[in-house]
């Protein structure tokens, strides 16, 4: 019965969503970012875990040229959140990650993930849909701070490129 119980035990520790540690390689964009896993010297593009960012818009076939142009004006207006992950994520820097659903979830600053810091900036969105009970309220603050504050694509001049988020990442 011991024996039962001990290998219960193992496969679930083995099973469940541990954090790994990956080291930051670099960021094509605020949506791809490279890791490399420290033990299994993997290298793999990360994607931030139920998120809708305007990297993501940008890559969208869809993308009307005026809302092209409201991407533009607005990393033009705010060029340190175009470079959001150049500034924040450290090269050669270790940070705990969890692969979800082919995504990441990855912890850039104490116990604030990635994903919240790009909904608390007005980067990103949360995917619609979205029905994680674990990160769903997480997120929802996130991003509902973003709106209160104003920042990001929830500023006032950026109408356009709101809506442009809102139709496109509902599709």
């Amino acid at each position: 019965m011991k024996i039962i119980f001990l290998l219960f035990i193992f496969f679930s520790f083995v099973k469940a969503d541990v954090p790994r540690l990956g080291m930051y390689i670099y960021s094509h964009n605020n949506t791809y970012i490279k890791f490399r896993m420290i033990k299994t010297d993997e290298k793999f593009f990360c994607k931030p875990y139920g998120i809708f960012t305007i990297d993501d818009l940008i890559d969208s076939k869809d993308l009307t040229k005026e809302c092209r142009a409201s991407v533009d004006d607005f990393y033009k207006k705010k060029p340190k959140l175009k470079f959001f992950s150049i500034l924040n994520l450290h090269r050669k820097q270790n940070y705990h990650i969890v692969k979800k659903d082919k995504l990441c979830i990855f912890y850039s600053n104490s116990t604030k993930s990635y994903s919240e810091e790009m909904l608390e900036n007005g980067i990103a969105v949360i995917t619609p849909f979205f029905q994680d009970k674990e990160w769903k309220y997480r997120f929802f603050r996130a991003e509902q701070g973003a709106r209160i504050n104003k920042q990001g694509l929830w500023s006032n001049r950026h109408k356009l490129l709101k809506a442009c988020m809102t139709t496109l990442h509902k599709q």
